[in-house]
C-alpha cells in the first residue's frame, strides 16, 4: 500500500525528526524514507495511488482465486 503524506508543510517536522533522530539511532534505514511520498496536490495523490496499483498489477474486481482479498486489506486509513 502506498504511504502518501498529504501536505508537505504539515509533515516536514516529522520527516525531519526521522532524519535527525531515527536514522542516526539505527531505528530506520535511510532508504525507508523512500517508502513515503509527500504530495500537496489532490490530483497528484490520486495519480500516485492509481500508479501504485497499476504497477503492482492489481485490478479492481480481478478474480484471484489463490488469494481472495480479506476485508481488512480493502480499507484505507487516514490520519
Amino acid at each position: 500500500v502506498p504511504i502518501i503524506l498529504v501536505g508537505s508543510e504539515f509533515w516536514q517536522g516529522l520527516l525531519q525528526w526521522f532524519r535527525d533522530q531515527l536514522i542516526p539511532m539505527g531505528l530506520i534505514n535511510p532508504e525507508d524514507m523512500n517508502l513515503m511520498q509527500v504530495i500537496d496536490d489532490p490530483d497528484q495523490v490520486l495519480d500516485a495511488v492509481l500508479a501504485f496499483y497499476e504497477d503492482s498489477g492489481e485490478e479492481e474486481g480481478s478474480d484471484d482465486d489463490d488469494h481472495p482479498p480479506r476485508p481488512e486489506e480493502d480499507r484505507m486509513f487516514y490520519l
